[in-house]
Order: structure tokens, then C-alpha cells, then sequence
């Protein structure tokens, strides 16, 4: 619902863009060369599965602590003021880099149901992040000892900009 590339046409008569003929007060996606019509049926809360933005497997990046400093720094924090699932961004450093046949809903569905016992390529250690791009929105989960949960907080572009930054 809230990607840029939706658009809703509200003007009183119908207007052309790009080869397509947009009809007073529907809805398009101008994600492709020529929009195309999202039907009624399209308005869930999921995206059609046409939607050139989704990306099918989807991006698996696991963050790991900058060195082991850092890890110490986040446990001693953890110590004096408890647990926080907003993890700072300056702590972490792309760890692995991959693919993953789940979306970021079905493995959020998965933790729920088995727990974090989940197949990924590597494994994940505890406070680590692991972000999940499905084209559309990434969405981090922050492992902890009670299993993963959101960290709608973290930003991960951050992590990857200090790290282009470093090597330069």
C-alpha cells in the first residue's frame, strides 16, 4: 500500500501515460514501462505476484559485531540496562551476504511456529541481525536468547554505508 510506485489516478476523466489509458479514480503500478491496473482484488495487504519490485528468492544479509570489543560493549550495556531490540548500527558490519526462498513474513511465521530453529545457509549467533529484502521493504530481526524478534529501528543502508565508507 504504500510503495512509490502505486499510483492513484483521482483526476475526473481519463488521461494516457505511457501508451496506457488511466480511467478516473483507480489504481496503477508505474513500476513497469507502461502502468498497469491494479485490480480490485490486488488492494490485499500483500503484493500481486506480478509485481516487478519482488524479488523471488529474496536477499538474506546477516550482520555480525564490528570485532569483539563492540560484542563486549553491547553485553556490558545489556548488563546495566537490560535487553533493547534496537541495536545501534554502529556495532555491526555485513557478515554474509546470500539468498533465501522465504519471504520475510513466512520466516517471521516461521520463528513464530518452530522457533528459531530455522534452515538458514549459516548460522546466527546471539544479538546478531538478520535482514531480509523481499524488493519492496527489508525487514531486520534481532536474535536474542528468547529467539528473533523485529528491529524496526535498525537501519541497515547505514551499515553498509560506513562499511564503503571504511574502504575508502
Amino acid at each position: 500500500m504504500d510503495c512509490p510506485s502505486r499510483l492513484e489516478f483521482e483526476e475526473r476523466t481519463s488521461r494516457i501515460l505511457n501508451g496506457t489509458r488511466l480511467q478516473p479514480f483507480e489504481k496503477y503500478c508505474t513500476a513497469t514501462r507502461r502502468p498497469k491496473q491494479i485490480r480490485k482484488s490486488g488492494l490485499m495487504k500483500k503484493p500481486p505476484s506480478w509485481c516487478p519490485k519482488l524479488k523471488d528468492p529474496c536477499d538474506l544479509r546477516i550482520y555480525g559485531f564490528v570485532n569483539e570489543e563492540e560484542k563486549q560493549m553491547l553485553y556490558f550495556h545489556i548488563s546495566m540496562f537490560g535487553e533493547s531490540n534496537t541495536p545501534a548500527e554502529s556495532r555491526y558490519v555485513l557478515r554474509y551476504e546470500g539468498t533465501i526462498p522465504l519471504s520475510p513474513r513466512e520466516f517471521w511465521r516461521r520463528c513464530n511456529t518452530y522457533g528459531a530453529d530455522l534452515q538458514l545457509p549459516t548460522g546466527v549467533e546471539l544479538r546478531e541481525i538478520v535482514e531480509i529484502d523481499d524488493g519492496l521493504k527489508p525487514v531486520c530481526f534481532y536474535y536474542t536468547p528468547q529467539g528473533y524478534q523485529q528491529a524496526p529501528l535498525f537501519k541497515p543502508e547505514r551499515v553498509r554505508k560506513m562499511e564503503k565508507e571504511s574502504c575508502l
